[in-house]
């Protein structure tokens, strides 16, 4: 006897799609990413608070007399962080501060760790632990409970002794309230796959997506995907097609009507090793992987919904034993159309600090052969190319090799779908470093501010 099979397949992921509206002053996109000299958890909390408040005002000698000149391009619209970085509970504490000012900020994306000052301690929560977190956050005052609903919904059928590594996505929206998007990693990197079970993460099936809306109505809406490292991967897991990039299409049913047509910004909060590449000229680039990964959004069919999405990232400078130390940084963004003339370098304060990777644009890479990667010591090299694929611009790891962290600071002026490719003007441009410095080294508390890095690259 025959028996007739459903055609239905069953949903292997769960939805998390958010809707908040933004205030926005036009179609640029300023992307700030901090990069900590290393993981340190006592220092990371106030990192995060510094890199949270405008820039250091400058002093001018004008007339003889000093005066302050207000920072420019203080407003951001993403700041991103690396992976396993704030302390959960300094998470409550920063978004209560902020509900109680009052005032709309962009979007701030972040790794997360259980509460303590261990480095060495596992960054895994345990589901009983996330539970409590999402109990604190829906006590703040004014925050959109319903954010946290999707998050909830797939936490309750997860078992409590699971240990997952999440992240979170926060801003306040046109309308002053606090909005929380706190997302899972969903594919484990090497060193997340141990015997013991507190040191083994358990992959999320949860697709999480924000999708800002201007109150202008003349400006596009804008979907960012929230990605912890190795989610960016094609590399293997425990379950089939389980990846973000691809699944946003392959498996876009789960948001049943309401899935974004496409991404435009993905953030990637990463704690990863860079590759020395060229043999003893001591540079580095991403791995790989990691350009495989850009390269296959831009140009995949199957990732046909990242076709036109920035990537950026944040690492740290060095990443401690694992089982060895080696050397991260390249914090940057991957923006998947060509590099123009109108690429500006003159805000840098130190151009030799930038590095620039892009696919070359050789008859045999339109031939479907391997995307060879060309590295160039600066934009300015790499334009005479005439490249037409995409580049990536990213932070040296020697660019402060004393400061607590340093942040890379950039303006897109158009996000690629939001770019006019006749007249070939979406570029990014307006670069700055800054240096996370201590402002009184005496005091046990010592608290961070941002200070702009001179013309001659000095902190």
């Amino acid at each position: 006897m025959l028996i007739a099979m459903s055609g239905k397949r069953r949903r292997q992921f769960e939805a998390n799609w958010l809707t908040w509206p933004v205030d926005r002053q036009g179609r640029a996109f300023r992307i700030r990413l901090v990069e900590p000299r290393t993981i340190c958890p006592a220092d990371h909390p106030k990192i995060f608070l510094a890199a949270l408040q405008p820039p250091e005002p400058e002093y001018l000698d004008d007339h003889h007399q000093i005066a302050r000149r207000p920072p420019a391009n203080s407003r951001f619209d993403l700041l991103t962080f690396p992976e396993l970085f704030l302390p959960s509970n300094s998470l409550v504490e920063v978004l209560s501060r902020i509900r109680e000012a009052r005032i709309p900020i962009g979007c701030v994306h972040t790794g997360l760790r259980p509460p303590g000052t261990d480095a060495s301690s596992t960054h895994l929560f345990a589901a009983r632990n996330i539970v409590g977190l999402t109990s604190d956050l829906a006590k703040i005052p004014n925050l959109v409970k319903k954010d946290l609903a999707p998050f909830q919904a797939w936490l309750a059928k997860q078992s409590l002794d699971d240990r997952f590594n999440i992240g979170c996505l926060f801003t306040v929206d046109a309308k002053c309230r606090p909005r929380v998007c706190l997302h899972a990693k969903m594919v484990s990197s090497r060193d997340e796959t141990r015997p013991e079970h507190e040191l083994d993460m358990k992959e999320a099936n949860l697709l999480s997506l924000v999708t800002l809306t201007p109150r202008d109505r003349g400006l596009l809406p804008i979907t960012i995907q929230p990605l912890l490292c190795s989610d960016v991967l094609n590399v293997s897991t425990n379950s089939p097609r389980n990846h973000p990039l691809d699944a946003i299409t392959s498996e876009r049913s789960c948001f049943r009507k309401e899935y974004s047509d496409h991404i435009d910004v993905v953030s990637v909060a990463t704690c990863t090793r860079s590759a020395l590449v060229g043999a003893g000229n001591g540079q580095f680039a991403w791995h790989q992987e990691f350009r495989d990964a850009f390269k296959r959004a831009a140009a995949d069919d199957q990732y046909r919904r990242h076709q036109f999405a920035l990537f950026a990232l944040s690492n740290y400078r060095d990443i401690p034993a694992h089982p060895t130390p080696g050397k991260g940084g390249l914090s940057g963004v991957f923006y998947p159309m060509p590099l123009v003339q109108t690429f500006q370098l003159e805000q840098v304060s130190k151009p030799q600090s930038i590095l620039c990777h892009q696919p070359s644009s050789t008859t045999q890479a339109y031939a479907g052969e391997n995307v060879r990667w060309e590295s160039h010591d600066t934009p300015c090299d790499a334009q005479s190319r005439r490249n037409e694929l995409g580049y990536m611009v990213a932070m040296d790891p020697a660019v402060s090799r004393n400061a607590i962290a340093t942040v890379f600071d950039l303006t897109v002026t158009h996000l690629p779908r939001d770019a006019n490719r006749w007249a070939r003007r979406a570029t990014i441009h307006d670069l700055r470093f800054y240096h996370v410095a201590t402002v009184s080294p005496e005091s046990p508390e010592a608290q961070f501010q941002l200070k702009l890095l001179n013309s001659r690259g000095n902190s």
